[in-house]
């Protein structure tokens, strides 16, 4: 009988070993018809079920194992690690703890008493014990692994990134690892390294969904839309419901121009999440921009839940909706960037005509310009009181409000804004056409980064003799004025306080040449000619597959073919001038 049992055992075992857990299983069952208090048999047929998911079935058989034999750590450590599974915290956390009060405790009891801390939400006390763990296995990968994730939840990037590469430099990495080091060298910012570290991780792990998006996360931020998007698309082959790869499917298609494919993203993503802020959010975004801006205003109120940065000003007073008014007042306020402000106030004299009366409140470098649009009963900074209203309203919210559907009725408001009279001085052009340039927005977040390119890659243009340029740009970096000076460029910037004097120096240019900022905007608003230079995967307003904007008549659009080369868009732009500047003066 021994022999059988011992033999049993052994095959049982090899089966086990081989991860041919069913065959395992139903070897320890017939062992257990022979003996049925085998408490080795019963842990290890636990062990078996568990890997079969039949975890009722293993918490019993492994429960029994202890019960005959106590003070066996190992079945108390591996009974701690199927409660904890089972969400039985406080029954996981005890017996892991009476595991450390034995004689000779195991060393791999920190690490899964770590688990339980960090499943019951006792974060503290789940990295304190990985840390033991780490000191008392080195070479455990696993330990190395969660430390890192914990880490980079609190914040601690650059912490989190020295322990998860711990984690893939130990004999035997785990290889979800170099995924989560992947994620984590994005979010500082590494990106090749990011890159390098997630191509490790798809090729180790093909059918992990979260290595793909991860990797996929690391390109987009790197601008490789492409091979961004064929990572998404394996991640939610591989895993159907995985909304956040969906929604970073549709954010990679929208950044490349391709707004359709990104609204069938969204619409999936949405369908296993209808609360997704993002997925709304960015499908309003893909709705604006294939131009059905009846149907993407309702969902762009997302944005206050899917875009954190957003200055949403709080009133006790309630929204305007589009009501008729008599004679309310109702409080606009600014809520993103310069060039929304500048491209929808054309539209707040809809109120007015709607029985009400308007006060604005805007950034304050866009007061004094805007004090001088009609119908307007005040217009203040930020910070100053506007006085006492009945209604409130976030610009961006006002087209949802008069029902905009059509931006071509947009020109018919063109200019709705004027120069102010400002004390000014543009040196002569000795009767050469007048061209202002601005080549950068906001560099406080990546989309002004992205929008903008280097004055280095106007050479093409500002070496056209025929021409007098002027920079516009308000923000001239010192570097930047011996390339101004060396082709006789007018650097302006010392006259620019506010857009009130952007707007006056504008007002006297025969064409102003402008990446997307609210300078091409301005332009735009007053009237005069203006080209805008637009990144791949540009803003929604702009549209795709056109060279002309229904906001702006007087605007030409410039886009580049490839993503960040803005090289071979000035090219064009510089044999398109001669042709074009007679006819603008």
């Amino acid at each position: 009988m021994k022999e059988l049992i011992e033999n049993l055992l052994h095959r049982a075992l090899e089966h086990l070993n081989a991860g041919e857990d069913m065959a395992a299983a139903n070897l320890y069952r017939d062992l257990l018809e022979r003996v049925p208090d085998h408490s080795e048999a019963l842990h290890l047929l636990g062990l078996a079920e568990q890997r079969l998911g039949e975890l009722d079935a293993a918490l019993l058989h492994i429960a029994k194992a202890v019960q005959i034999e106590p003070d066996v750590g190992l079945y108390r450590l591996n009974l701690g690690v199927l409660l904890t599974e089972a969400g039985r915290f406080v029954d996981a956390l005890a017996m892991l703890r009476s595991v450390l009060e034995q004689d000779d405790p195991i060393e791999e009891v920190h690490y899964a008493l770590g688990n339980a801390l960090d499943a019951a939400g006792d974060v503290p006390g789940a990295l304190a014990s990985f840390r033991r763990s780490a000191v008392l296995q080195p070479d455990h990968s696993q330990t190395f692994n969660n430390i890192g994730l914990i880490l980079r939840e609190m914040g601690e990037i650059e912490e989190a990134i020295d322990h998860l590469e711990r984690a893939v430099q130990t004999t035997s990495p785990f290889p979800p690892a170099f995924s989560n080091l992947c994620a984590a060298y994005t979010d500082s910012g590494r990106l090749p390294e990011a890159i390098l570290a997630g191509r490790n991780a798809v090729s180790q792990s093909p059918d992990d969904a979260n290595a793909h998006y991860n990797l996929g996360n690391a390109l987009a931020e790197s601008e490789a839309s492409n091979d961004a998007v064929e990572n998404y698309r394996e991640a939610v082959r591989i895993a159907p419901d995985f909304t956040d790869a969906w929604i970073n499917l549709g954010v990679a298609y929208l950044s490349d121009d391709y707004p359709a494919s990104a609204l069938e993203a969204f619409d999936r993503a949405l369908s296993l999440d209808h609360q997704s802020a993002d997925a709304h959010w960015n499908r309003s975004l893909s709705l604006l921009k294939l131009g059905r801006l009846a149907e993407g205003w309702p969902g762009y109120d997302w944005r206050w839940k899917a875009v954190p940065w957003l200055d949403r000003r709080e009133s006790d007073a309630p929204q305007w909706r589009g009501e008729i008014l008599n004679g309310q007042t109702v409080l606009v306020h600014a809520e993103q960037g310069y060039g929304d402000t500048i491209q929808f106030v054309r539209y707040l004299p809809e109120i007015a005509r709607r029985g009400g009366r308007v006060k604005f409140a805007c950034q304050p470098a866009l007061k004094r310009l805007l004090s001088s649009i009609p119908e307007m009963e005040s217009v203040t900074g930020y910070g100053e009181p506007a006085g006492a209203f009945d209604f409130h309203l976030p610009i961006m919210s006002l087209p949802e409000a008069i029902n905009l559907e059509d931006p071509a009725t947009a020109a018919q408001t063109i200019p709705y804004l004027s120069a102010p009279a400002v004390d000014i001085t543009i040196p002569s052009a000795d009767g050469r056409p007048k061209v202002g340039l601005v080549w950068r927005g906001s560099q406080i977040n990546k989309k002004g980064m992205f929008r903008s390119c280097r004055l280095v890659d106007l050479e093409p243009l500002i070496m056209m003799e025929a021409n007098q340029f002027y920079a516009l740009q308000p923000d001239v970096e010192e570097a930047e004025r011996a390339l101004l000076s060396r082709y006789g460029v007018v650097d302006l910037s010392s006259q620019i306080a506010d857009f009130a004097d952007s707007a006056a120096l504008t007002a006297t240019m025969d064409l102003v040449i402008s990446v997307d900022t609210a300078q091409a905007h301005l332009a735009g608003a007053l009237g005069r000619p203006v080209w805008t230079l637009l990144a791949r995967g540009a803003d929604w307003r702009w549209f795709i597959d056109r060279d002309d904007s229904p906001w702006y008549p007087t605007m030409r659009l410039f886009r580049q073919e490839t993503r960040g080369d803005w090289r071979s868009l000035l090219a064009c732009v510089a044999k398109a001038l001669p042709a074009a500047l007679p006819s603008l003066r």
